[in-house]
């Protein structure tokens, strides 16, 4: 499989932001078969101490959220964020080389810069940056294409990173599928 989806949690919109947590599924958007998974929660303590930086916004964002997903950013094992980024390094190198990949982020202008910066930091440079492919793309057209995504898979009981790179992965392999069959229509 050569795209991969990826979701972090980040804790401000700049690149160098603290990075909470780490999700990258390998799928098949012509399929919508999921392959090989990763997910690592990250210290923010740890993450901070090695430069990631915070804002309010976020901040205040994270205490809107229900008990239970605030919790979650305490958790009895977490990550230091060197670890994690070199556990995410050696999972794609694992299953691919990382200069085939179709990279997906649900807002690669956030979330790829944010990603590059920490792995430049401790990995160097990963991935072919230019194979970087937009989930938001994905749904503006299908709802360009009359499909009302929300009702056709439902984005509910999303909580962490993972749980988004699912629900991107089921929205992308659909739209994609949709956009395969009606241009097949003789």
């Amino acid at each position: 499989m050569k795209h991969l989806m990826i979701d972090i949690e980040a804790m401000d919109d700049k690149p160098t932001a603290a990075i909470t947590a780490i999700a990258a599924i390998f799928f098949n958007p012509e399929t919508g078969e999921v392959g090989e998974s990763f997910f690592r929660r990250i210290s923010l303590e740890d993450s901070m101490s090695k430069g990631g930086t915070v804002s309010a916004e976020v901040i205040l964002h994270c205490l809107r959220q229900p008990v239970g997903v605030r919790r979650l950013m305490f958790d009895d094992f977490l990550y230091d964020i060197e670890d994690a980024i070199c556990d995410l390094y050696d999972f794609v190198n694992s299953n691919m080389p990382p200069l085939g990949i179709r990279v997906w982020y649900g807002c690669p202008s956030l979330r790829s810069a944010v990603l590059r910066t920490a792995m430049r930091k401790f990995v160097g440079d990963s991935f072919d940056y230019g194979n970087e492919q937009s989930v938001v793309t994905v749904n503006e057209l299908a709802k360009s294409l009359g499909l009302n995504m929300e009702s056709i898979i439902p984005n509910s009981g999303i909580n962490n990173a993972y749980d988004q790179v699912v629900y991107n992965i089921k929205l992308v392999s659909y739209v994609w599928m949709y956009l395969v069959k009606i241009a097949s229509v003789k």
